[in-house]
């Protein structure tokens, strides 16, 4: 899982935040502006499946404290995000959202926390009663 982790990182975030900021986005990323808040579903996909492949490749903590490793991990991403989202104000490429950086959080929240869930197999297989 580390690996793919590593690997969606290199051939996926990295290109996509580099292409953006040069303003030279190809086509089928470009295409996601078309739709109303299309970039805002973008921030919430791609950072929320970043944060499942971190939480799911962490190392597994005690029973006690499962959550702490992965709420860390998450809010460093949510920091780097809110890093990357203010470094836009200083190109002129990009315009730094507020919009983004929460469809973002939610996304690193959402994903994070279901990747949690499946990992720690907190997930009901019945319904309970």
């Amino acid at each position: 899982m580390k690996i793919l982790l590593l690997l969606f990182v290199i051939i996926v975030i990295v290109p996509t935040i580099v292409l953006a900021d040069l303003g030279r986005l190809p086509g089928f990323l470009a295409a996601v502006y078309v739709f109303p808040n299309g970039d805002k579903v973008g921030h919430f996909v791609l950072y929320g499946v970043l944060a499942f492949l971190l939480v799911i490749a962490l190392p597994s903590g005690k029973a006690r404290g499962r959550w702490k490793t992965p709420l860390l991990a998450c809010g460093l991403l949510v920091v780097a995000i809110g890093v990357e989202e203010v470094s836009q104000m200083l190109l002129a490429t990009r315009s730094a959202d507020v919009l983004d950086f929460v469809c973002s959080v939610l996304g690193v929240a959402l994903f994070g926390r279901a990747a949690w869930r499946i990992k720690y197999k907190k997930i009901p297989t019945q319904p309970e009663g």
